[in-house]
Formats: C-alpha cells, structure tokens, sequence
C-alpha cells in the first residue's frame, strides 16, 4: 500500500487504505433513504467488504489524530469528483456506530451535497448561520443513525471563503467540539478554492482523498504543497476508486506529463 502511494507522488502522507471502485459503486447505487432508515448501517450494511474498508480507515484515522491538538479531522482532495463526500457521510456512519458523538459538517459551501445523502435540503446549513440567520440548534440535525448529526452547507453565499475565515467561524467549531466525540467537516478541493486551506488551520488533523486515474501526479502533489504553504500538514492519504490493472503496478500508468488543471467551483443552487 504504502510503496502504491509512494509511487503517485503522496510523499510524506501515510497512505490508510485503497478503496476499490466495484464496491463504491454498488454502496451509492443503494437509496440514502434505505440506507438510513430503521437503524441500519447506512450504505455500508448491503456490502461487507466496503464495511472493511471503512473499519480500516477509522481505525487508521484514530492513529493519525493521537497527536492531534483538537478532535477535528477535515477531509479535502485536489479536485471535484473524488468520492470526498461519500467517503465523509461514510466514515461519519461508521465512527458513530462505534459509540463516538460524531459531526459531520458540510464546509463546501458553493457545491456540498452532504445533505443528499440524508434526504435533507441544504437551506439553513453552516452559511447561514455563520451571517446570522440561524442558530446553531436549528442548524444542527439528527439523522436515524443512534450518534450521528450532520451540519447542511446553508444557502450558497457570495463570499463563502471569507465567511470560513471569521472569528465566528472559529468560534463555532469550539463550541461543536465540545458536545461531540469527533468533528469531521468535508472541504471543497484544495485546487479550485482556498477554503480547505483556511478550514485546515482549524483542524487537528487532515486527510487527501484522490481518485484513481483521475488526479495526475503532478496535481495531487501540488495540492499536498498549496496546503503546506499555508500551515496544513496532511496527515494521511486514501485512494479512492482503486482498479486491480496491470499499470497499477507502476502508478497510474499515465499523467506524468500533465500540467495543473484550472477547477471551475461555482456555487449550485441545491
């Protein structure tokens, strides 16, 4: 695992573990409305071997936060369409059947979906009480895993990396901390906007999602060095959508020649 990493480029970020693409598939093909409902496992219950998958990651994620000054792990990766939300929602799940008070909160707040997997809208979310709008118990909503609560983006604002850079941003996540057991706030990707920079100087602990065959080399290593310049220390890696090819072996297999892509974030309306 550790020497597949090494290969594409995630000097200096341990690699957890490689989700394969067949399970990840079939986990969001189940309705999120089944997948939570009468106390089940969220998605994770139809496929054992995603279970597995997870439980390594929690228990790999326990590691990376010992030394952590704070309970808050922050989950980003370098461009859109990784599989960050879903393996948030889902790492949430699972840290909360384990018997922590866990928080999800949704920090992407142009395009965060993480309402979707609930059911839930994304008005009244994170920016509209960050301006004041909400209060922090009309924000905060429960879902039907015993545990678990989860945080909406809110209304798409016009200056969303600046509100995440207020003091009341700051202040919010102290108050969250302490009625929970863990905080994990899933961020827009660290090379289309600046706010997984901002938000990781809050946390104690971050991890890069990246998406097999889909982040070239050279991107994912220029994510790792804008978060580094800017103080985020990424603690742990996780490679999502992994397929067993021949070129695997040997990285990805192409992409080497790649120069950085431009993302294009702007905000969605739900």
């Amino acid at each position: 695992m550790k020497k597949l990493f090494a290969t594409i480029g995630l000097a200096g970020a341990t690699a957890l573990i490689a989700m394969p693409a067949f399970a990840q598939e079939a986990a969001e093909a189940v309705p999120a409305a089944e997948a939570v409902s009468g106390g089940t496992a969220y998605i994770l219950n139809t496929l054992l071997f995603l279970i597995g998958g997870f439980l390594v990651m929690w228990m790999a994620a326990g590691f990376a936060m010992l030394e952590a000054g704070n309970k808050r792990l922050m989950l980003t990766g370098p461009s859109p369409a990784v599989g960050k939300s879903f393996i948030s929602a889902n790492l949430a799940a699972i840290c909360a059947q384990s018997g922590q008070r866990v928080l999800l909160i949704d920090a992407d707040l142009r395009k965060g979906h993480i309402h979707r997997s609930f059911k839930g809208e994304s008005a009244q979310g994170l920016s509209d009480y960050l301006v004041g709008d909400c209060s922090l118990d009309t924000v905060l909503r429960g879902t039907e895993q015993s545990g678990l609560d989860y945080i909406a983006r809110g209304t798409a604002p016009p200056n969303p990396s600046e509100l995440l850079m207020t003091q009341r941003f700051a202040q919010f996540l102290d108050d969250v901390e302490s009625q929970y057991d863990l905080v994990i706030i899933d961020t827009p990707p660290a090379l289309a906007v600046t706010d997984a920079a901002v938000v990781g100087k809050l946390v104690g602990t971050t991890l890069m999602i990246t998406r097999f065959r889909e982040n070239p080399v050279n991107e994912i290593e220029r994510s790792l060095e804008q978060l580094e310049n800017a103080g985020v220390v990424v603690k742990g890696s996780i490679l999502n959508a992994i397929e067993r090819t021949a070129s695997s072996y040997y990285g990805y297999g192409y992409g080497y020649g790649y120069g950085y892509y431009h993302y294009a974030y702007k905000s969605d309306s739900d």
